[in-house]
């Protein structure tokens, strides 16, 4: 597998995770697409990231900067047939990678619970109860950044 990952500057890249999102969120876990977009789905307000593998867009996720002291990684997802193959993982540590050189000490997620163990793997610790977000079920998790 020959992934590429790289941050969203163009609006035809920015169509393409949205039909994954729909494709993950909407019809595979039933997220109504109303909950799944919102006002940091663009270029100006939040740093969206693809993950391609023969041009084919396999994987998405973006970096919201609410406030200096909150930055979240949210709408992490990953082509069903290529789950298993470090695709999140491979994303989520280009995203850390990007959060160093800007500085930022702490990121947060949302994360289903159905994700903790990818999330604990990659040094997120929960942080809270859990709570309904978009129907499923989710936790606040946090890592320390170095």
């Amino acid at each position: 597998m020959n992934l590429i990952i790289k941050e969203i500057n163009t609006l035809e890249d920015l169509i393409k995770v949205f039909k994954l999102r729909i494709e993950v969120f909407t019809f595979e876990q039933n997220c109504p697409i109303e909950e799944e977009f919102d006002l940091y789905d663009n270029l100006s307000k939040s740093s969206q990231f693809i993950v391609e593998n023969e041009g084919e867009c396999i994987g998405t996720a973006r970096i919201t900067f609410y406030t200096k002291n909150k930055i979240k990684i949210e709408r992490v997802c990953v082509k069903k047939d290529k789950r298993n193959m470090n695709v999140g993982s491979e994303l989520m540590e280009r995203l850390h990678y990007n959060l160093v050189k800007d500085e930022v000490k702490v990121v947060e997620i949302s994360a289903q619970t159905s994700a903790l163990k990818f999330y604990k793997n990659l040094g997120y610790l929960e942080e809270g109860p859990t709570y309904l977000e978009a129907g499923l079920e989710h936790i606040k998790m946090i890592k320390k950044l170095t």
